[in-house]
């Protein structure tokens, strides 16, 4: 699955003015093709409580996604991965009162599987590497990244 996906342009700057938030989200790939997932932890008051997602947080005032995606991942995991490379973005509104409206950038991460004893994991219940088909069959996973990671997987057959 891993391939050189093309560079995206930079964002709108309309759009991204319409955002309320800005979340950044990385697509953990190991070499044998699966994914490094999170298990939310299940509180109320955060979103996506008990759900399986790819690693990721939010831009702090001042930081650009590149920025932000390392940092999140510096502080979840330990992980400072030699590339990032942005995949997709999107801007989705959420059913929420507070910061309904966000952007999103994904953030494809090779993570070498030999790099995966030393990840300390800070945020969560749990993680776990798992195959596409395995994320599609998760009972509960976040549906935004689910979709990137398709996306990812089809990527070349979709547009060759």
């Amino acid at each position: 699955m891993p391939f050189a996906p093309p560079p995206l342009p930079p964002p709108d700057p309309a759009a991204a003015a319409q955002a309320d938030a800005h979340g950044v989200t990385a697509l953990l790939l190991t070499e044998d093709g699966r994914f490094l997932l999170q298990l939310r932890d299940d509180i109320p008051g955060i979103a996506l409580p008990g759900h399986w997602a790819c690693f990721g947080g939010h831009a702090e005032a001042g930081e650009n996604a590149e920025q932000a995606m390392r940092r999140e991942l510096d502080e979840e995991l330990g992980y400072r991965p030699a590339a990032l490379t942005l995949f997709h973005r999107a801007l989705y509104t959420l059913p929420r009162p507070v910061r309904p409206i966000v952007r999103n950038d994904w953030f494809l991460a090779p993570l070498p599987l030999a790099a995966l004893p030393a990840l300390r994991q800070q945020e969560g219940a749990g993680m776990a590497l798992f195959s596409l088909e395995q994320a599609r069959n998760l009972p509960k996973i976040s549906p935004f990244d689910l979709c990137v990671m398709m996306l990812l997987a089809q990527w070349p057959r979709l547009y060759p």
